[in-house]
C-alpha cells in the first residue's frame, strides 16, 4: 500500500512534468548563451561517423537541478536533396547562421534529489569532433529529438520515466523558443506544445510563456509569464485545466483514490499562479459533476499530503451523484437513513486521510436524494486524517434554520464520528420519515442533536451511538398513533390486531417535549410528554435502533389544571406496555406509576 508521502511525491512530479519537460527538451537552445543566470558544464567524447556521433560519456546541460544527456546519437538532418553536408552545416554553425541538429535514442536525466553533483570526465584534448564542440556550445537553432527517454530522480530516491519522447525545438534571433512533441508516461501518451521567450519583457520584467499539455486523462493550457530565480513563478491571466475523471487521473499519477460515483468532468478556468509547489486558480470558474462554482482554489504539494484551500460559491450544489447512480438513486430517496446505515458494510473514508483541506463553501441550494436544502454556508477542514465540517448557515424547505458540526476521525482502529446540530422550525414529520421510514410525529418544532459513534460498518456504528436528542413542538402537531383506539383495545382479546390500524392513525397534540439519552445504540426516554386538550400522554422506556425493538410504556391521563401546583401529578387513566419489534409489538395493560405521571419539568 502506498504511503501518503509516496503518493504526494509521485503526484508532485507528475504536476511538474510540464515545466521539467520544457526544460529538458528545450535546454540546448534555451541555455546556449542566452540566459546569464544558468551555468553549463559538459564534457563528452563521441565516436564519429561521417555526419553522426554517438555519445560515450554524459553531457551536463544544467547544473541545478542537474540535467544531463547521458547517451544518444547526434547528427545533422538530411537536407531537401536527402544529403547531409557536414562541412557546410559546420560552417553555418561557426558563422552563426541557421543550423539544425537531430538527437536520437537519447537518454536524458534530471536529478531533483539534491544528492550532490557528480564530477564528469573531462574531454580529451583534440578528441572532440567539430560537431561535438558545436553541440557543447549550443550554437544551433533547431533540435529534433526522437525515440528518447527522460528519467526524473525524486527526493526519495525513486525515479519516474518518460518514454518514447519525440520533440521539435526551434528558436529565433529574438529569443523565442518553441517546443512541440509527445511522450509516454505510465502507459498514457501526453502531447505538449509550448512557446516561451528567453528575454525579459519590457513591461512586466518577466518572460512570456504559452503552453499546452494534453492526454486522455488531463489537459492544461496557459498563456502568461514566468520568472526564474530562487522561487520560480508562473503567472497566467487565463489558465485552463480539464480532468475527465479525478479518480482515473489520480490513480494514473500515483495517488490512491477509492472507487466511488461522481468526481467527473473537473474543469477549472481562471487566473493561474504557480509558485514553487503551489498551484492557485483565482477569480476562477470551477466545474465538476454538473456543478459550477466561482472563487479561488489552490493545491500545495510541499507537505506529506496535498493541501487544498479554496473559497467557492455555488448557485446549486447537487450531491445526488455522490450517493448512488442510475436506478439506485430513486431507490435511495425512498429508503430510510436507518436502513441505509444498517446495511452499510464499509464506512471508511480514505480521502479524509489522503489530503489536507481548508474549504469555504456556500450555495443557494443543495440537493441530496429526497431532500432539497436552501441557502447553506460551510467550512470543511481536513488534516491528519480528521475532517471537521462546520455548517454556519443552513436553510431547509420553507422555514427551517440552523447549523452544526460534523467530525470524522479516521485515526485509531475504527473511524469515529461526532454530530452536533440545532435546527429551528424543523418539519419534524419529514425528518422522522427520512430517518425511520415513517412519520412518527407530524408538525414543526425545534431539534437538538448531539451524537457520537464509532465503527467501520453500519451495525457497529448503530450499536455505538451515544449522546442526546431533544425535540420540542410548541405550536401543535400530531403523534403517529391512535391513542384512543389503543386505550380501548388494550384490555380486549383482540389487542394484537389493533396495532396495525392504530399505528396508521394519529392523535392531535397541543405541545410536545421529547428528551432522549442515547447509550450504545439504545434510545432511552428522559422526558417524553405531550398534551392534547384535557389529556396528557407520557412515554417511558427504550428503543433499540439496531434490533428495531420497542420496550415502552404509554401513560395516558388528565392534563393538570392551569392553576395546579407546579409539581402536581394527575392520576393516570390508562397504561399501555409495548414490547417487541416496532413494526408489530405486543400490547398489554401496564402497571400504574406509584407517583403518577411525571409531567413537564
Amino acid at each position: 500500500m502506498k504511503t501518503p508521502r509516496q503518493s504526494l511525491r509521485r503526484f508532485l512530479v507528475s504536476v511538474a512534468i510540464l515545466c521539467c519537460l520544457i526544460g529538458l527538451v528545450a535546454a540546448p537552445v534555451f541555455i546556449g548563451g542566452r540566459h546569464p543566470d544558468l551555468s553549463l558544464k559538459s564534457a563528452a567524447v563521441f565516436a564519429a561517423s561521417t555526419d553522426s556521433y554517438s555519445l560515450s560519456s554524459p553531457v551536463r546541460l544544467l547544473q541545478t537541478p542537474r540535467i544531463e544527456l547521458e547517451s544518444g546519437t547526434i547528427s545533422i538532418p538530411q537536407n531537401s536533396t536527402g544529403l547531409a553536408r557536414s562541412g557546410e552545416m559546420i560552417a553555418r554553425f561557426i558563422t552563426g547562421s541557421s543550423s539544425r541538429i537531430a538527437l536520437k535514442d537519447a537518454k536524458l536525466s534530471a536529478d531533483f534529489s539534491g544528492s550532490g553533483i557528480t564530477t564528469l570526465n573531462k574531454a580529451t584534448p583534440g578528441g572532440v569532433a567539430p560537431l561535438v564542440a558545436i553541440f557543447q556550445d549550443l550554437k544551433f537553432d533547431s533540435l529534433t529529438v526522437s525515440d528518447s527517454t527522460v528519467h526524473l530522480k525524486l527526493a526519495d530516491g525513486s525515479t519516474l520515466a518518460l518514454h518514447d519522447l519525440t520533440a521539435d525545438v526551434t528558436s529565433n534571433r529574438e529569443g523565442v523558443v518553441h517546443a512541440e512533441g509527445s511522450f509516454i508516461f505510465r502507459g498514457e501518451k501526453v502531447a505538449f506544445d509550448t512557446t516561451f521567450a528567453t528575454n525579459l519583457d519590457a513591461k512586466s520584467g518577466a518572460r512570456l510563456v504559452a503552453a499546452s499539455v494534453k492526454s486522455r486523462l488531463l489537459a492544461v493550457n496557459f498563456d502568461g509569464y514566468y520568472m526564474l530565480g530562487e522561487n520560480p513563478r508562473l503567472l497566467s491571466q487565463q489558465g485552463d485545466l480539464k480532468i475527465p475523471s479525478l479518480q482515473e487521473a489520480a490513480n494514473w499519477i500515483g495517488v490512491t483514490w477509492p472507487s466511488s460515483p461522481g468526481f467527473k468532468d473537473f474543469h477549472a478556468k481562471g487566473q493561474l499562479e504557480w509558485v514553487n509547489r503551489t498551484i492557485t486558480f483565482q477569480d476562477a470558474v470551477v466545474q465538476m459533476d454538473g456543478n459550477e462554482a466561482t472563487g479561488t482554489l489552490s493545491v500545495n504539494f510541499s507537505g506529506e499530503r496535498p493541501a487544498i484551500e479554496g473559497t467557492l460559491g455555488f448557485k446549486t450544489l447537487d450531491l445526488t451523484s455522490y450517493f448512488r447512480s442510475g436506478d439506485d438513486v430513486a431507490q435511495t430517496s425512498s429508503e430510510s437513513l436507518l436502513s441505509l446505515v444498517s446495511t452499510a458494510t464499509d464506512l471508511n473514508f480514505p480521502l479524509v486521510g489522503a489530503v489536507d483541506a481548508d474549504l469555504r463553501i456556500s450555495s443557494h441550494s443543495v440537493v441530496v436524494p429526497g431532500v432539497t436544502i436552501g441557502s447553506t454556508a460551510a467550512t470543511i477542514s481536513l488534516k491528519g486524517g480528521k475532517m471537521i465540517a462546520d455548517v454556519a448557515e443552513l436553510e431547509i424547505d420553507d422555514g427551517t434554520r440552523g447549523g452544526g458540526q460534523l467530525r470524522i476521525d479516521m485515526n485509531g482502529p475504527q473511524p469515529s464520528y461526532d454530530i452536533r446540530g440545532k435546527l429551528q422550525d424543523l418539519d419534524i414529520g419529514r425528518a422522522a420519515r427520512a430517518i425511520f421510514g415513517h412519520a412518527t410525529i407530524q408538525g414543526r418544532g425545534d431539534a437538538i442533536v448531539e451524537i457520537s459513534a464509532t465503527g467501520d460498518t453500519g451495525t457497529s456504528l448503530l450499536n455505538s451511538l451515544s449522546g442526546k436528542l431533544y425535540v420540542t413542538m410548541n405550536d401543535g402537531g400530531s403523534i403517529g398513533l391512535d391513542i384512543d383506539q389503543l386505550s380501548a383495545a388494550v384490555t380486549s382479546p383482540e389487542a394484537q390486531n389493533t396495532w396495525t390500524t392504530a399505528s396508521t392513525g394519529a392523535m392531535p397534540v397541543d405541545h410536545l417535549d421529547a428528551r432522549f439519552a442515547v447509550v450504545n445504540g439504545v434510545i432511552r426516554t428522559e422526558r417524553v410528554w405531550a398534551t392534547a386538550g384535557e389529556r396528557a400522554v407520557e412515554a417511558q422506556g427504550a428503543i433499540n435502533l439496531s434490533a428495531r425493538m420497542l420496550d415502552l410504556s404509554l401513560v395516558i391521563g388528565d392534563r393538570p389544571a392551569a392553576d395546579a401546583a407546579e409539581d402536581a401529578r394527575p392520576e393516570p387513566r390508562v397504561v399501555i406496555d409495548m414490547h417487541g419489534p416496532w413494526k408489530e409489538p405486543s400490547l398489554r395493560p401496564g402497571l400504574f406509576p406509584r407517583n403518577g405521571m411525571r409531567g413537564p419539568q
